[in-house]
């Protein structure tokens, strides 16, 4: 193992000579080649990454997270650096890596063969196989990368290992990147396994294409599947199949066993870390399960859903990226998470300005602060559902979900300019903890907001509607049921929270009705909230909508007024939250 390992700091002695080298150094290496390229272009093209990286002059980001935008005008970007020549000197170098892997691998017990122009490592011990392959190996200034790799384990019973296996999971990677030399990994992994310790550990990048995963089981081993939850039990198919067209993790910091000990007793490193990792386009390809039905293609749900695009898509991702970066230096705490999916998409940001106490962390000081969450879902087409399917599985009730939205957001953002003082109050309050969370919330600016579109019911008929509330006491049962449809074509709402005060405003549209709310309320007192204003107009009233009015107004003994010219409603409240005036809805005798 020593003689690998010095074999690996030589190793990367060699390469380091095309490493961050001048120019006219790189050109006196027959290794190395020097790279020069000039860009031009506008900062307003760049995305968040580029923008940030500090290599675009004028360039800077203003905003934080996805909600920001590059400015700058103009930048001129001139790139150069050495880089390894394709010359024998790299081959020779590629070979010699490739060798000692070789070693290190046959002296755990391997078996090295070659076939299928790939080379194979293979291990059999008891009854289990398990076998690493690559194509190729290549060594780079900054790192290496490995071509083809794949990690094979299988059960066999009774250690039959020409016969097809009752167990295994398959592990494929087109190519894996990373810029942390062979002999830098080889010496973290030998301090870990054998001295249970932590090296030096700085900043570095993997990078891995076309990655597929498998598992098999014997299909003896399978039952059927009866509901909803035993779709995600894995145990529930004999074949499973992944794959993953690229994935990567950044870490931009330092790390060794001093910093890891310290955190482990409550204390903070005072060094920026930062770590990101990033997926693009992951995909279930295959659930086969018992009677060999491919289960990735039939989320039918009982025919409630009857949907192509729902079927080819509901078991992908197109992206995840998460963030979270530690910035002592900086005052700054941020965090990221942002997935979509190709009909939903999710975000959560957090940066945080906070004055760092690294040996008593909950001494440190809050300065400002700023969250925000979004839930996205859009569709590419109008999906009604299978209304008869619906009552079979639901019954015959009030109402029923007759259409999905194809298209909706909910949101909010969360502002506070001096956080502690609002921490402060909340730790320190003698009132009951939902007031003192009220408190917490009116101190810093709240907002939030939700709309979706072309969402379907279908509600009972009124005459239904009155026989069933009529009959409920001689328990009589209803045959018929007659249903109307109601399509929302369009739903917003937004709400403001701002120093104990409370803005909202909302709009329905409908194929029966339209409706417009707005308020004005002051919640400075939380046990009586003033109502400054709140309006609500109900208009294009359709005669349908009429006759289910009339049948609440009987039915609660009050009188909605409306229009004399038309049938449009207007109610507004304003007062004593718990003891309201209310203009146009009365008792049925005023």
């Amino acid at each position: 193992m020593k003689k690998i390992f010095l074999f690996f700091i030589i190793l990367n002695v060699l390469l380091s000579q095309c490493d961050n080298v001048s120019s006219y150094i790189c050109q006196l290496n027959p290794a190395c080649e020097w790279f020069s390229e000039t860009t031009e272009g506008m900062c307003s093209e760049l995305n968040q990454t580029e923008c940030q990286s500090g290599q675009y002059n004028y360039c800077y980001w203003n905003g934080w997270g996805g909600s920001g935008e590059c400015m700058g005008g103009n930048y001129i970007l001139k790139n150069e650096y050495c880089v390894d020549a394709n010359n024998a000197i790299n081959d020779f170098v590629d070979n010699v890596a490739i060798r000692g892997l070789s070693t290190l691998l046959k002296s755990s017990g391997f078996k090295e063969v070659y076939e299928d122009n790939e080379t194979k490592f293979i291990l059999d011990q008891y009854s289990e196989r398990i076998i690493i392959s690559y194509d190729d190996i290549h060594i780079n200034p900054n790192g290496f990368e490995i071509e083809g790799v794949g990690f094979y384990i299988g059960h066999y019973p009774e250690e039959a290992y020409n016969n097809d296996a009752d167990q295994s999971v398959l592990f494929k990677i087109g190519s894996i990147e990373m810029n942390l030399s062979l002999d830098q990994l080889l010496y973290l992994l030998e301090q870990i396994i054998y001295d249970e310790n932590l090296g030096k550990l700085s900043s570095f990048n993997i990078n891995a294409k076309n990655i597929e995963f498998d598992t098999y089981q014997n299909p003896k081993y399978v039952r059927a599947l009866y509901d909803l939850e035993d779709y995600i039990d894995e145990s529930r198919y004999s074949e499973m199949s992944y794959s993953l067209e690229e994935a990567d993790f950044e870490f931009d910091g330092y790390l060794n066993q001093k910093i890891i000990e310290d955190m482990n007793d409550g204390a903070l490193p005072d060094i920026n870390q930062s770590l990101k990792f990033f997926i693009k386009n992951f995909a279930i390809n295959k659930l086969i399960g018992a009677g060999g039905i491919d289960y990735s293609k039939n989320f039918d749900f009982a025919g409630i859903f009857n949907s192509p695009i729902l079927e080819d898509n509901l078991l992908k991702i197109e992206y995840c990226n998460i963030e979270t970066e530690y910035l002592p230096k900086s005052n700054k705490i941020q965090f990221l998470f942002d997935i979509e999916h190709p009909f939903i998409g999710f975000k959560t940001a957090l940066n945080a300005g906070v004055s760092i106490d690294y040996h008593n962390p909950e001494d440190s000081q809050w300065n400002s602060a700023y969250t925000e969450f979004e839930l996205r879902y859009k569709f590419p087409e109008i999906m009604d559902l299978n209304f008869d399917e619906i009552i079979d599985t639901y019954g015959k009730e009030v109402a029923l979900l007759s259409r999905l939205p194809n298209a909706g957001n909910l949101g909010f953002a969360l502002q506070y300019d001096n956080l502690q003082s609002s921490i402060d109050l909340l730790t320190q309050s003698s009132r009951g903890e939902r007031d003192a969370l009220l408190s917490l919330i009116s101190n810093g600016t709240l907002s939030l907001n939700g709309n979706f579109k072309n969402l379907g019911f279908n509600v009972l008929e009124i005459n239904t509607l009155m026989d069933r509330f009529e009959r409920r006491q001689d328990k009589k049962r209803i045959e018929k049921s007659d249903y109307i449809n109601l399509n929302i074509d369009n739903f917003s709402a937004d709400a403001n929270i701002q120093k104990n005060n409370v803005n909202l405003k909302s709009e329905l549209y409908t194929n029966l009705f339209k409706a417009e709310l707005n308020g004005d309320i002051d919640i400075y007192d939380p046990e009586n909230p003033w109502v400054n204003k709140l309006n609500l107009t109900i208009s294009n009233v359709n005669d349908i909508v009429m006759d289910y009015i009339k049948w609440f107004e009987k039915k609660e003994h009050v009188k909605i007024e409306t229009s004399p010219y038309s049938n449009d409603i207007n109610i507004s409240i304003y007062g004593n939250l718990n003891n309201p005036q209310i203009r146009g809805i009365g008792p049925a005798n005023k």
